[in-house]
């Protein structure tokens, strides 16, 4: 394995754990939006909006830039220069290390997640409980919850899928075709 093929690999791995990112930064914007449509903000919640479109763009621009356009970012960086060996001895593949990447991080979502959906549970049965008292029950964060929870499964389950992508993707954006 050369440099560029190592820091290849590890700048993919960062932009899968934006991806991460992505769906926390979601439900903030759909928060946001829901209370500017039902006329309950008023002007700082336009600010807010902005901030959360915005972050959601840095994060989608910064992964996809990540996991599309590594080379480019070694080549600004010269990321592989300046090493002794040419190359590096390792035993595993870059699709076995994609895999432990997407692996790494489903888990982590699931895992991360798992109490917060507890809690949302609770919350919602509490709600249920004293409803009488005339506030509404709130269901979005345990919806928001299971998503995340249910994505950091797809990716665990799809990692062959995921990972025969993002090898294919690699191959054309390294092998172009001639003109």
């Amino acid at each position: 394995m050369t440099p560029r093929s190592l820091f290849n690999i590890i700048l993919k791995i960062l932009g899968i754990f934006f991806i991460k990112d992505i769906v926390t930064s979601i439900p903030d914007l759909i928060s946001v939006a829901i209370a500017i449509i039902g006329n309950s903000a008023g002007y700082s919640s336009m600010w807010l909006l902005g901030f959360s479109v915005l972050k959601l763009g840095v994060f989608v621009y910064v992964s996809y830039f990540l996991i599309f356009n590594t080379h480019k970012l070694i080549d600004l960086f010269r990321l592989d220069k300046g090493f002794d060996e040419d190359l590096f001895a390792f035993s595993l593949e870059k699709t076995s290390i994609y895999k432990i990447a997407i692996i790494v991080c489903g888990a982590y979502m699931v895992v991360s997640e798992i109490p917060q959906l507890f809690v949302y549970v609770y919350y919602v049965f509490e709600g249920e409980a004293i409803r009488f008292t005339g506030s509404k029950v709130s269901y979005s964060d345990l919806v928001v919850s299971i998503i995340k929870i249910l994505i950091g499964l797809l990716l665990v389950g799809e990692r062959q899928r995921i990972t025969s992508f993002l090898v294919r993707k690699e191959q054309q954006t390294e092998d172009p075709e001639p003109e």
